[in-house]
């Protein structure tokens, strides 16, 4: 029986630009079934939405916290959000920074 759905935000600092961090970020979601968003707030920090099992989440967090190849994560912050049901993970230009 899966498990009851859960929505994280998840704010990450570091050295996260030039490595394919949201790429990466995208490709691993979908491997875990993790629906949401991920986008830049700046040149330092990632910001996403991720929706799905909680112990799926928990794994993608963990993810997180290492990043891909070339990065070098400093800080990783979530909080519990209200469940949207995103049918998707996309990487958000729109909500990034410019």
């Amino acid at each position: 029986m899966p498990g009851k759905k859960t929505h994280y935000n998840i704010h990450i600092k570091g050295s996260v630009q030039n490595i394919g961090f949201l790429f990466s970020a995208c490709y691993k979601a979908n491997t875990f079934g993790i629906k949401g968003f991920a986008t830049y707030r700046d040149e330092t920090s990632v910001y996403m939405e991720a929706e799905g099992d909680r112990q799926k989440l928990d794994d993608f967090i963990k993810w997180c916290c290492k990043g891909p190849a070339g990065s070098e994560i400093k800080k990783v912050d979530t909080e519990e959000g209200i469940f949207i049901g995103f049918a998707d993970f996309i990487i958000n230009e729109e909500q990034g920074f410019k």
